[in-house]
């Protein structure tokens, strides 16, 4: 009896495995924010109002062709690994690219070196890119495949682009997290009949604390990202992916067997959710599934002072002098994101802007850069090409500054 129910056991988690594999959402139809639908009005709507639902697919529609082309080099050899066991959507996608065929991983190769000549190479020698998807806490469609097409792009080995080639030179390797989600409301389930370990029902801090446990399970497979170890990863996220990603940053400290990243990469990113239902008033339903109303100062970042942001930095570890002691935060937006406004890129900005305050001489120095990308909200991804070139971008700075 045991060894049936070991069994059976087993091939419900392969069952699951399968169904929320990259393979199964890489899927030829359009996905979008659960937002994408949404009326935008500057007056006070109804909580109860169902303008954001996102319709389901009509069965007469034709897909789009968006993600059938990633090539078998990316799609067989990325690993998933399960970082916790309570729910199917803690794990991470690991992909590992074959080293360069030539140059040396310790010299700086164009066009970095020919931007700073003079300048000495970065005391880490290799970078690994973390990635965290957006969905607004919610959306079961967007998950870590949402970055195969920018991984497609920052590992082509007969890229024309001879940025990504020097990046690749740099680069040890890349990693999409997963993480537990909250429920939608067009996606629902049955929790009598849906097995605990497929259910959508995380909450903030939960769906935190699975992106720090992911950090933890990385980095103690990976030592070398630890202080003292010759790499680093930059953290990049997407829309609440950013959010993530900056309160993250901000819990290192309290966390043990996580370094802090060298850098972050924000991309359409939300910081002040504040200022964010000021402007969007019928996203409160939506934040309120997932964060509790009085979370939302809390974790809005852009009302965060510079200095709390920087001793956070040095004080979950890697400080040391010179170049040790700088982080880079780039931040990328596009003025044609309806979803998120340009106000939140300027909000997080201004907080390196307007305020140069310290909390003391071990706070790092955080070097702020704003990047303007194009498209809608969800473009930079689907197609890959803006997330890859802030990346690119953000290497460089660390790898040649």
């Amino acid at each position: 009896m045991k060894k049936l129910t070991r069994y059976l056991q087993k091939q419900a988690l392969q069952y699951s495995d399968e169904k929320y594999s990259s393979a199964a959402y890489l899927s030829p139809r359009r996905n979008h924010e659960p937002q994408e639908k949404l009326k935008h009005h500057l007056k006070t709507t109804s909580s109860d109002n169902n303008n954001h639902l996102r319709p389901k697919m009509p069965p007469n529609r034709k897909p789009s062709n968006r993600g059938a082309a990633i090539p078998s080099r990316i799609s067989s050899n990325i690993q998933r690994v399960q970082y916790a066991s309570e729910n199917i959507l803690q794990s991470y996608e690991l992909f590992i690219p074959p080293p360069p065929a030539s140059e040396s991983d310790s010299a700086i190769p164009p066009p970095y070196s020919e931007k700073h000549p003079s300048t000495p190479s970065f005391p880490i020698k290799r970078l690994w890119i973390i990635f965290i998807h957006g969905g607004y806490f919610r959306d079961p469609s967007i998950l870590a495949s949402s970055f195969h097409a920018t991984l497609s792009l920052l590992t082509d080995p007969n890229s024309p682009d001879q940025q990504i080639l020097a990046l690749q030179r740099h680069t040890a390797g890349y990693v999409s997290i997963n993480y537990r989600l909250a429920p939608h409301e067009a996606h629902p389930q049955d929790p009598t009949t849906t097995p605990s370990y497929e259910m959508r029902n995380a909450r903030w801090p939960e769906i935190l604390g699975d992106v720090l446990n992911a950090l933890r399970h990385f980095q103690a497979k990976h030592p070398s990202t630890r202080p003292g170890g010759d790499e680093g990863y930059v953290l990049v996220g997407h829309s609440v992916g950013a959010t993530l990603a900056m309160n993250a940053l901000l819990h290192m400290q309290n966390q043990e067997g996580i370094a802090p990243p060298v850098g972050i990469v924000g991309v359409s990113g939300i910081y002040d959710f504040i200022r964010l239902h000021e402007t969007f008033p019928g996203y409160d339903a939506m934040t309120r599934n997932a964060v509790d109303e009085e979370d939302w100062e809390g974790i809005s970042v852009a009302r965060k002072r510079r200095g709390e942001i920087e001793a956070a930095w040095a004080a979950a570890g890697g400080e040391g002098g010179g170049k040790e002691n700088k982080r880079w935060l780039l931040l990328a937006h596009s003025k044609e994101d309806t979803l998120v406004d340009w106000g939140q890129l300027e909000a997080m900005a201004n907080v390196f802007k307007m305020d140069s305050s310290k909390d003391g001489p071990a706070a790092v120095t955080v070097k702020c850069d704003v990047e303007e990308i194009k498209g809608k909200h969800n473009a930079c991804w689907e197609d890959g090409r803006e997330l890859a070139r802030v990346i690119e971008r953000c290497v460089g700075e660390i790898v040649g500054v």
